[in-house]
C-alpha cells in the first residue's frame, strides 16, 4: 500500500505540471507540491488524534472502507480541477487523511489464528 501511494505522490507531480491539468511552471512544482504535503500532514496529525475515538465507537472496518472511499474519490477527482489552491491542497488532504485510518488500523491480528 505505501509503494502505491508514494508511486501516486510522483505522479501527481506530472499531473500538477502538465499544461491539460494544473500548468505549474516547473521551477515552482516542488515549492507547491510540498506545501500540499505539508498543510495534508497538519491535517492528519490533527486527524490522527481523533481516529482512535473513531475506531473504539465505530470499529476498524467503517473507518478503513469509508477512508479508502474518500482516498479513491480524491484519487478519480484530481484531474478534473485546474486551480492548486484551493482545489488541489483540499484533494492532497483528503487523499491523506483517507488513507489515514487504513495504514493505523492493525487489522492482521483480528485474522490471524494461532
Amino acid at each position: 500500500m505505501a509503494i502505491d501511494l508514494s508511486t501516486f505522490g510522483i505522479l501527481l507531480i506530472f499531473i500538477v505540471q502538465s499544461p491539460d491539468y494544473y500548468n505549474v511552471p516547473q521551477d515552482q512544482v516542488g515549492q507547491i507540491s510540498g506545501d500540499c504535503s505539508f498543510y495534508a500532514e497538519i491535517a492528519v496529525i490533527f486527524f490522527d488524534l481523533v481516529l482512535g475515538v473513531i475506531f473504539d465507537v465505530f470499529g476498524r472496518k467503517i473507518p478503513t472502507g469509508i477512508g479508502f472511499a474518500i482516498t479513491g474519490t480524491s484519487i478519480l477527482l484530481t484531474p478534473y480541477f485546474s486551480t492548486i489552491y484551493p482545489s488541489f491542497l483540499l484533494l492532497r488532504i483528503f487523499m491523506s487523511i483517507g488513507i489515514l485510518p487504513g495504514v493505523n488500523s492493525p487489522l492482521l491480528p483480528d485474522y490471524v489464528y494461532d
